[in-house]
């Protein structure tokens, strides 16, 4: 834990030393790879501020139930003046009023130590120390969400940026297949009307590029406000890999190791602690205050100082501790279920994450060979079209059909990369395993 503690500190540097750079890394011709661009987003995250603040306030309880153990020290003064009676008889037989009775000042100085309050104060410190801890595990869950909306916004571009691509290539194979058109229709076979059926098929396909660049330009904006980086960066298409080759009995042995379930087991701990704390209210407490004087009234000359011993025994107080204990005690009930809740939770969506892993791999390596077959038919109409084998309304249905599984074999292939990413975060129970 205090290593853990050193590392959120550093951190805490790090993000207030960076706040308002401009990083030099936004360079033209620089790739950015998924790492890269989380190290940075880390640094501008407001959520990881607030999660460091509250790990400074428990920090700082922390040192305040420690300050129960020890005692106190105060410096006391008082003057104390009244009129004098106007009868001093009852007072004195003889002479004048003496002057404590109408004039006295006080300097003192009184230590008071708690000698057993009920392991009050024990179980205080213990459930501020577990507050703690669930505070850190819950920065460390924070940066496994921001890894993961990282991932996301990067995965998205790059597919909307897949798609680019692919209409691209398909507005040259449209380009390339007018110059056929023209050529055929010198020699008699093809008509003017295949001509324009390409013409609008480049409309309807301008039109779709016109929308994925909005979605796009979308995206990158998203991109931009998690990393700071400007919308025009490159990012690194990372190659497709295959997956580990490990069972879903090996993944689910992590599903502990989340930060959240963590985070819920010291929350837990802490609350265990709170029922103990409001328990002591049954048990009897003893304090001892000494006091120092340093100037008294007259009468006590000589007499430099006091102690006392103070013992509290609870009798009835109205129900009011029992009450506290039955709330603390639901309060535990509540802790513990939620606890569960999320270690069933944690279960299913490692289940959920690896079968949508083997399903994106299983898709993409369909179509895969979808690509290579629809890519080879159509190459083969177009020659044959060329020797007036083949219609031309069969051609251009190729060609769409070809670009259509190519790009649905893009974004399968970057999906692939998503979800595995999606399945190392949620069986990890810090960002640095991932990296």
């Amino acid at each position: 834990m205090r290593f853990q503690i050193v590392k959120i500190t550093v951190l805490c540097l790090l993000i207030i030393t960076n706040n308002n750079i401009c990083f030099a890394d936004n360079e033209p011709g620089i790739k950015y790879d998924l790492p890269r661009c989380y190290q940075l987003a880390l640094l501008r995250s407001y959520t990881l501020k607030d999660n460091l603040s509250m790990i400074e306030q428990a920090r700082a309880r922390i040192s305040q139930a420690k300050a129960s153990f020890l005692p106190t020290l105060d410096y006391n003064y008082s003057y104390f003046k009244q009129e004098k009676p106007s009868s001093i008889s009852g007072f004195l037989t003889g002479g004048s009023l003496p002057s404590h009775l109408t004039e006295q000042t006080t300097e003192k100085l009184t230590a008071d130590q708690t000698i057993f309050n009920g392991f009050k104060d024990f179980a205080n410190l213990k459930q501020k120390q577990s507050e703690a801890k669930a505070y850190a595990w819950a920065l460390e869950q924070a940066k496994l969400q921001l890894y993961d909306d990282v991932a996301s916004s990067y995965f998205n571009v790059l597919e909307y940026e897949a798609d680019e691509m692919n209409y691209n290539q398909e507005k040259e194979t449209y380009m390339q297949r007018l110059q056929e058109i023209d050529h055929l229709i010198k020699k008699g076979r093809a008509r003017r009307s295949d001509y324009l059926s390409v013409e609008s098929l480049l409309a309807t396909l301008e039109a779709n590029r016109a929308n994925n660049k909005g979605l796009l330009n979308a995206q990158r904006e998203a991109f931009s406000f998690l990393t700071g980086l400007s919308d025009d960066i490159v990012l690194d298409n990372p190659l497709p890999h295959p997956f580990e080759d490990k069972d879903l009995n090996y993944w689910l042995s992590f599903s502990d190791n989340r930060p959240l379930i963590k985070e819920a087991q010291e929350n837990l701990k802490a609350a265990e602690k709170q029922v103990l704390s409001a328990r002591s209210g049954y048990l009897p407490q003893a304090d001892i205050e000494g006091n120092y004087y340093v100037k008294r009234q007259d009468g006590y000359n000589g007499v430099d100082w006091d102690m006392m011993l103070k013992v509290k025994v609870p009798i009835f107080n109205g129900g009011d501790t029992y009450s506290q204990v039955r709330e603390y005690r639901g309060l535990l009930a509540q802790k513990e279920n939620y606890l569960q809740e999320l270690k069933d939770e944690s279960i299913r969506d490692i289940r959920s994450a690896y079968k949508t892993v083997l399903a994106n791999e299983e898709n993409q390596k369909k179509l895969g060979l979808a690509v290579s077959k629809s890519q080879e038919y159509c190459e083969s109409l177009r020659k044959d079209n060329a020797m007036g084998l083949a219609p031309h309304l069969d051609v251009l249905i190729a060609i769409s059909n070809f670009y259509e599984t190519k790009r649905l074999y893009d974004r399968a292939v970057i999906a692939t990369q998503y979800s595995i990413a999606k399945l190392k975060s949620l069986t990890s129970d810090s960002i640095n395993q991932l990296e």
